[in-house]
């Protein structure tokens, strides 16, 4: 009685459970966050690796359940499609960056897919499962846009958003954060200042008067809900349910006002290389010294927030490896690794992840 009330209950799922199973991981599969890739300044997009634990948890016929891959897509308007941009591993950390976008000159939507195996008891049939596209959000990156009068320079900004979600409930607590440098190097850059978000109609301005006499400037606009901590690390660490809003690093607008500068980089620091990455206990940072001077290694967060220093050291001319087994004491997350000898930095990027 018992194994006829068992197979009864499998043809039931086998029945109706597929496509309800479906359905439900289609719904489980979401971006985390848009945000930006601190080493190439392309749209680096975040999400959580779905949770099968539960899925498993809530179908105990499952035998097998497996996410073979991962597929970001992008909205394309000419073809009125998201198309594919990448693939990586169902194991893989969940980041992609979409090494074809052009954050400086406007906004993307992306989506995410993903491929899943499942089987359940007593069939040893194997069925491999796409995600349905429409049953993901969206997400619409940050993006700025400049205007000049005279000596004031005016960002207007279009807001992250996500689909389906009501940006009307952050407001009370939703921040802009505006980080200004005269340099483009985003590890100089600092946070500026910080102003409540007041939409007017589908965009918020922000006026930055104090210009005098600066030959360029840079600028990099980005969000948070203040109800979760102000760290882009944690956008890093994938915890999706702090809302869409939270730590939304934009892309990088390059606004200068009327002078480019051009730097000159002698080539006293070649051959920086972090191996491996992802950290292990064995990842050395290696580079080659053809001067002398005081070295720093510095590290950073994604936002370019200082984590520690690494090394502090007067070195002679050669080549050097040094230990960065020590890194795998931070939290998971995508840092900058930035080496420094008279002036000369070079920086690079290190995942770390458990």
């Amino acid at each position: 009685m018992k194994k006829t009330a068992i197979l009864l209950l499998l043809i039931l799922f086998s029945r109706t459970g597929f496509s309800q199973l479906e359905e439900q991981m289609s719904r489980g599969v979401q971006i985390s966050l848009v945000s930006v890739d601190p080493d190439t300044w392309k749209n680096m997009i975040v999400w959580q690796h779905f949770n099968l634990t539960a899925l498993m948890a809530s179908y105990p016929f499952l035998d097998l359940l497996v996410v073979d891959s991962y597929t970001v897509h992008r909205w394309d308007s000419a073809g009125a499609i998201y198309l594919p941009i990448g693939t990586i591993s169902g194991t893989a950390l969940p980041v992609l960056v979409d090494s074809f976008s052009m954050p400086e000159t406007r906004s993307y939507k992306y989506k995410l897919t993903a491929s899943i195996r499942y089987s359940y008891q007593l069939d040893p049939t194997v069925h491999t499962f796409t995600s349905i596209i429409d049953s993901c959000r969206y997400h619409k990156t940050i993006h700025a846009k400049k205007q000049i009068s005279g000596d004031t320079l005016k960002l207007s900004i279009e807001p992250y958003e996500v689909e389906n979600y009501d940006i009307t409930q952050f407001l009370d607590t939703l921040k802009v954060l505006v980080y200004r440098s005269t340099d483009s190097n985003t590890v100089l850059m600092h946070l500026y200042d910080s102003v409540y978000y007041i939409a007017t109609d589908t965009t918020f301005e922000y006026v930055d008067s104090d210009t005098n006499s600066l030959d360029s400037l840079y600028y990099y606009v980005g969000a948070c809900d203040l109800q979760t901590p102000v760290d882009p690390l944690e956008l890093l660490i994938l915890k999706a349910n702090s809302g869409p809003f939270s730590q939304s690093i934009s892309n990088l607008e390059d606004n200068r006002l009327q002078i480019t500068r051009t730097v000159q980089t002698k080539k006293i620091l070649t051959a920086v290389i972090i191996a491996p990455n992802p950290v292990n206990e064995q990842t050395t940072i290696n580079y080659t010294l053809h001067g002398a001077g005081l070295v720093t290694i510095d590290l950073y967060t994604a936002s370019g927030r200082f984590a520690g220093n690494l090394l502090s050291q007067y070195q002679s001319p050669g080549s050097y490896s040094v230990p960065a087994g020590s890194l795998l004491r931070q939290p998971t997350g995508v840092y900058l690794i930035v080496v420094q000898i008279n002036g000369v930095k070079h920086a690079l990027k290190v995942l770390v992840v458990e």
